[in-house]
């Protein structure tokens, strides 16, 4: 599933938890064209679900400027019967002055942010055949930054990802049925400014067959 930003332009690598990456594919040129028709030039491919599972765990971390972070990462099950993978993380960072020697008044506050992340990735064999899977992605963010000109100089965004898909797989023969969603909101304001919002909400529902070559 994608998680290209609408409002962005470009997607936030940085805001997807290591915690929920199982491996990481980059796919250069013409190939990549099979994700889309907008990604003929390259793909990088996150790839999240891991069906063999992985420990569970906890994780914190603190630092300066009031900066922590805290995460967790539960692993259920496994590829024969069915999985369950859980990752969210929450960081937050008082931040500091990035521009202390300004003569704009508004720039000597601390410039800090919130972030919270949630992977999902789960499925279910029914038997030999036929599989079923779905993967959730969330981020919620809050960001606060210097803006040389007058206007805003904080943003709210929300960003959610779903993707459920059914697989069928007998001898040379795999097909697979997806149905995708996503919505990308983000919400600018601050220094008195009027608030600018961006929305997007998607939904595709995608038919994929691939008949797998046959060695003699």
């Amino acid at each position: 599933m994608r998680i290209g930003s609408a409002t962005t332009g470009a997607a936030n690598l940085s805001a997807i938890p290591l915690d929920g990456v199982q491996r990481i594919e980059v796919i250069r040129g013409a190939r990549a064209a099979v994700y889309g028709s907008d990604a003929v030039s390259g793909v990088v491919n996150v790839i999240t679900t891991n069906p063999n599972g992985s420990s569970s765990k906890v994780r914190a971390g603190f630092g300066s400027f009031g900066s922590y972070n805290v995460g967790g990462t539960l692993s259920l099950g496994d590829a024969r019967t069915g999985w369950l993978n859980l990752t969210a993380t929450h960081q937050s960072s008082n931040g500091y002055n990035v521009q202390p020697t300004s003569s704009n008044p508004i720039d000597a506050d601390d410039d800090g942010y919130t972030s919270q992340y949630l992977v999902l990735d789960t499925g279910k064999r029914l038997n030999q055949q036929w599989l079923l899977k779905a993967n959730g992605y969330y981020q919620k963010h809050n960001v606060e930054y210097d803006n040389p000109w007058i206007g805003v100089d904080k943003t709210d965004s929300d960003l959610y990802s779903l993707s459920f898909a059914g697989e069928y797989t007998r001898n040379n023969f795999d097909s697979s049925l997806a149905l995708t969603t996503n919505q990308d909101k983000a919400k600018s304001y601050g220094q008195g400014a009027a608030e600018v919002q961006f929305q997007l909400i998607e939904l595709r529902l995608i038919g994929i067959t691939i008949y797998k070559s046959m060695s003699s």
